[in-house]
């Protein structure tokens, strides 16, 4: 059964809490102190040790949300209790500030709080804190006057204007006014010292029988012009002249994503260099390199032709695999005429669809037991009767392009190979495009069968192969069929080596 319970709240309690708000020279304490007494229903004073009591502080007289609650354990003595409301859980000033009336209910032990719940209210002094008699510093705090005067004279108005004194005051800059005049120019310093020469550069003269030249600006140089090709074109030759038939020049297809170029061939200024029918692509572009040595060495120009056409002999573009022999795949991996993989280095598996002659087991030749090896076989091809005889074939490869892992080989036999009429290494690096490759034949040679070998060392083998389209054997060509396009000299730029 709750006890009954009469309670006195010291009037020094609030004053305490108010205090606590304003700054002072030292903390005030921020406590409330609370006297009470405790009687049991005959109304006789309670004794009792360790008895706990919790405070709790309200906005409203009842109902509602406590702001604050903490909880004491207190010793009661006939009848007496003392306690510092806020000495275990620190009291929150900003209730004060932000509801105009505060109650105190008290809860003692397990039984219900204790009704009514007591207002708290000031201390008769308390009222002389609303208005500071004297501000001897104010730190990091608001202030809100309606005005400001100083003895007696009014500084700042009401409005927020200054009144007072403008003496030693300096107001907001103005506008910018116009712009005066300009005034007289100086007088002209003398001439600075000249600046070092500038390396040489391509000197351009139209001094030639032949037209446009360009003049090399010292020894050691190369010239080289860049070529755009449209894509699907190819090219049969390419043909550069210059007033000195002794300068040597070369010719490459670069690939543009890896910047690897792949030698099609050379020659001198004025010869026809056959570009063994280099088709083009978006992917990449010629570089045609020409070395001169001294600065009389000039060049005029050039001109791309289209191949010629040449007798075929045989041909196949793959859409079977009649005509050629395949050694027996090892662990899956082999020669075979297909479409696979889907995709090689971005590009179709193939140039005349729907298949080509590939090297892989259907996605790469990593998945063969050892090194990888295997042929492809023409059957009997009679080349007696041909003048210039010469296979060409698209090829483009994903290998290991370490030296001498991954191996192309065109072996040429007589005898079913007991012995090589020739043994041809081809390129190991530089196959991300489709390119022609081009073997000379020999009419004396008679019957002949042709074979692609390609073998592996066995290490880095997840690459998809080697494939290969549009196998001819054919009268050789020459390079110089109709006109594709010209160089002027313009495209080219010295560089030095």
């Amino acid at each position: 059964m709750l006890p009954a319970l009469r309670t006195r709240l010291g009037l020094a309690a609030l004053a305490a809490v108010l205090a606590a708000s304003a700054p002072s020279a030292q903390d005030v304490p921020k406590l409330i102190q609370y006297q009470g007494r405790i009687t049991d229903s005959a109304g006789q004073p309670v004794n009792a040790a360790g008895l706990t009591v919790r405070f709790r502080l309200y906005s409203k007289v009842a109902g509602g949300g406590a702001l604050y609650t903490e909880q004491l354990v207190l010793d009661v003595t006939d009848g007496l209790v003392n306690a510092l409301i806020g000495s275990s859980s620190p009291l929150p000033t900003a209730i004060f500030d932000s509801n105009p009336e505060v109650y105190l209910g008290i809860q003692i032990g397990n039984d219900s709080e204790a009704v009514p719940r007591h207002r708290l209210v000031t201390v008769p002094y308390a009222f002389r804190a609303q208005k500071a008699v004297h501000a001897a510093d104010v730190v990091e705090e608001n202030i809100h006057p309606a005005s400001i005067s100083i003895a007696g004279q009014t500084v700042i108005d009401s409005s927020g204007k200054w009144v007072g004194d403008t003496a030693g005051l300096e107001g907001p800059p103005g506008p910018a006014g116009p712009a005066g005049p300009e005034g007289p120019a100086g007088v002209q310093g003398p001439p600075g010292p000249p600046g070092a020469a500038g390396k040489n550069g391509p000197a351009y003269a139209d001094d030639t029988p032949t037209g446009w030249g360009a003049l090399a600006g010292a020894a050691g140089i190369r010239m080289h012009a860049v070529v755009e090709v449209p894509p699907g074109e190819t090219v049969g030759g390419i043909q550069i002249f210059g007033d000195d038939p002794s300068v040597t020049y070369e010719v490459f297809a670069v690939h543009v994503p890896t910047g690897t170029p792949v030698a099609l061939g050379g020659g001198t200024l004025g010869q026809v260099v056959n570009l063994q029918d280099y088709t083009a692509s978006e992917l990449d572009y010629l570089l045609v390199r020409v070395n001169v040595s001294n600065p009389g060495q000039r060049v005029f120009g050039g001109v791309l032709f289209r191949p010629a056409l040449g007798a075929l002999l045989t041909s196949t573009a793959f859409e079977t695999a009649g005509g050629f022999v395949l050694s027996p795949a090892v662990g899956g991996v082999g020669w075979a005429v297909d479409a696979t993989p889907g995709t090689v280095d971005g590009g179709t598996p193939f140039t005349s669809p729907p298949f080509s002659l590939n090297f892989n087991d259907g996605a790469d030749y990593a998945g063969a037991a050892g090194a990888a090896a295997g042929d492809a076989t023409t059957v009997a091809v009679n080349i007696s009767a041909m003048s210039a005889p010469m296979l060409s074939m698209r090829s483009r490869w994903d290998t290991d392009d370490a030296p001498g892992a991954d191996l192309r080989r065109v072996q040429v036999s007589n005898n079913d190979f007991a012995s090589l009429l020739a043994d041809v290494a081809l390129p190991e690096a530089g196959g991300e495009v489709w390119l022609t490759e081009t073997v000379l034949l020999d009419p004396a040679w008679g019957t002949i069968r042709i074979r692609l070998h390609f073998s592996s060392d066995g290490t880095d083998d997840a690459h998809a192969g080697w494939f290969v389209d549009d196998l001819a054997v054919s009268e050789r060509v020459t390079s110089q069929g109709t006109v594709l396009g010209r160089i002027t000299p313009r495209q080219f730029l010295l560089q030095a080596e």
